[in-house]
């Protein structure tokens, strides 16, 4: 292994790069899966592909000789088309329309 203090500067910028980009790219993944899942936390070791796989199974859906380069895309299709049916987590967003009364009650003013 190597020591820290052998790698160059091009090699450690090049490694935080990396680390970033693995980092926001797990962001996104909980993100795209909350609706399917609700609130997710990942394992320390978990990818983004490991964080869609999961919501997947979470879901009941067989990943057997699925390509995981797949897995985003089904991931989407499964949030948009709402195919996990509400199952999963009671903390799921729920979409609400605005409800007329609370517009009444935004025009009320202490006295």
């Amino acid at each position: 292994m190597t020591q820290l203090s052998e790698l160059t500067c091009e090699q450690i910028e090049r490694l935080s790069r990396s680390a970033l980009e693995e980092a926001a790219a797990i962001e996104i993944a909980i993100r795209e899966i909350r609706p399917i899942t609700g609130e997710f936390f990942p394992d320390p070791d978990d990818d983004a592909v490991s964080v869609y796989r999961k919501a997947l199974e979470m879901a009941g859906v067989k990943l057997e000789g699925i390509d995981p380069s797949e897995f985003r895309a089904m991931v989407r299709l499964l949030a948009e088309t709402g195919g996990a049916g509400g199952k999963l987590a009671g903390d799921r967003a729920i979409r609400h329309e605005p409800n007329p009364a609370m517009a009444v009650l935004a025009r009320v003013r202490n006295v």
